[in-house]
């Protein structure tokens, strides 16, 4: 809902009273109603320097723990008060697109009607407790390690480079086991005895594979082109 009005003057303040109803805002429950309104939104695109809310309440309530008050979020400047018949809320250098909420719980038995409130069945005072501690306890967790960060700025730096550069090293990784080096052809010397080229039969099986090593099978392959070629003579001994 957005309301605008237009007015003319040159050198006066004027204070102007707008009024409206929320239906179905108010959500009773078996013993408490939680009234969580936000009171000023994130769509404004300037700040706020001081922002009050009030709330009253249907009736005057003891101030016990069924009747508790919250401002939220947590990281906004700002303090809340509880009296008997009312509760406050004032929060101060409110940021633009900054929204703050305040949110009101009080016994069920101060409401005369549920008239225009949610009804819902059970107990909610717990669980509204438990969301706001959540909502506490994540924004301390957070900032612990915001502070953690500041205070050893060079290991997170060392962690956000590792987070970066480790998907690039397994890319090219990958790069280079695919198109990095020869893929295996699965030649088979059994259909073919001699190189097809000038290389040295002693070379041969150490190009094929690529591991530059000599082995004894080699010095036979020289041994036999040699004396294929009538410059020694090759003799069966033992059978070997």
């Amino acid at each position: 809902m957005r309301i605008v009005w237009h007015y003319r003057a040159a050198d006066e303040a004027r204070t102007f009273v707008v009024s409206y109803r929320f239906r179905g805002l108010a959500v009773a429950y078996d013993d408490v109603v939680d009234v969580n309104l936000r009171v000023w939104g994130d769509h404004w695109p300037a700040g706020v320097g001081s922002l009050t809310s009030a709330m009253t309440l249907p009736r005057s309530t003891k101030l016990g723990p069924s009747y508790r008050v919250w401002g939220s979020p947590v990281w906004v400047h700002g303090v809340v008060t509880r009296l008997r018949d009312r509760a406050l809320l004032r929060a101060s250098l409110v940021p633009a697109h900054q929204f703050v909420e305040f949110r009101v719980v009080f016994p069920r038995r101060r409401l005369a009607s549920t008239a225009g409130a949610q009804v819902r069945r059970g107990n909610g005072l717990q669980r509204i407790v438990a969301e706001e501690l959540a909502s506490q306890r994540s924004y301390e967790g957070d900032r612990k390690r915001i502070d953690d960060a500041k205070r050893h700025i060079g290991r997170w730096a060392l962690v956000l480079l590792a987070f970066g550069l480790l998907p690039a090293l397994v890319v090219i990784l990958g790069v280079w086991l695919l198109y990095g080096r020869e893929r295996k052809t699965g030649y088979d010397r059994e259909y073919e005895q001699a190189p097809p080229s000038e290389t040295e039969p002693a070379l041969v099986p150490a190009l094929l594979r690529q591991d530059g090593e000599a082995r004894r099978c080699c010095n036979a392959a020289e041994q036999l082109r040699v004396a294929g070629r009538a410059r020694c003579r090759c003799r069966d001994r033992d059978g070997g």
